[in-house]
């Protein structure tokens, strides 16, 4: 039984490194919960409303560099900063709670240090 129960942990996880894609777990504002979805992106998802969460990513945008779109409705938030290319995605899951995607490039290449930095100001936003 104990042998099984190390092949079924040591399975879980491999996977997500077989996969290409990984998590990073962990708790944030408001009961975050951040996970990596390829090497550019960064996931949240918060217990914030979506008005509260799109304000959060376009002051943080604002402030790192110049928008070069900003949709309420959708949910996109988009910014040149220096070199690189941010795009932040709202998406309302309840009326309480709100998912957050952050990807970031320089050029074709991911940025995903980037993008974590982005969302960790987000969050300190939505403390």
């Amino acid at each position: 039984m104990f042998k099984k129960i190390i092949i079924f942990y040591a399975f879980v996880m491999a996977v997500p490194l077989i996969s290409g894609c990984w998590f990073l777990v962990g708790a944030g504002a408001g009961g975050a919960t951040v996970y990596e979805v390829s090497t550019g992106t960064v996931t949240a998802n918060y217990d914030v409303k979506f008005e509260r969460a799109y304000r959060a990513s376009l002051d943080v945008l604002r402030s790192r560099g110049k928008t070069t779109m900003e949709d309420s409705v959708g949910g996109w938030v988009k910014a040149d900063i220096g070199e690189r290319d941010a795009a932040v995605h709202i998406e309302r899951l309840t009326d309480k709670a709100s998912k957050v995607t952050v990807s970031a490039r320089k050029g074709v290449m991911p940025e995903g240090e980037f993008a974590r930095s982005i969302m960790t100001d987000i969050s300190a936003k939505l403390r």
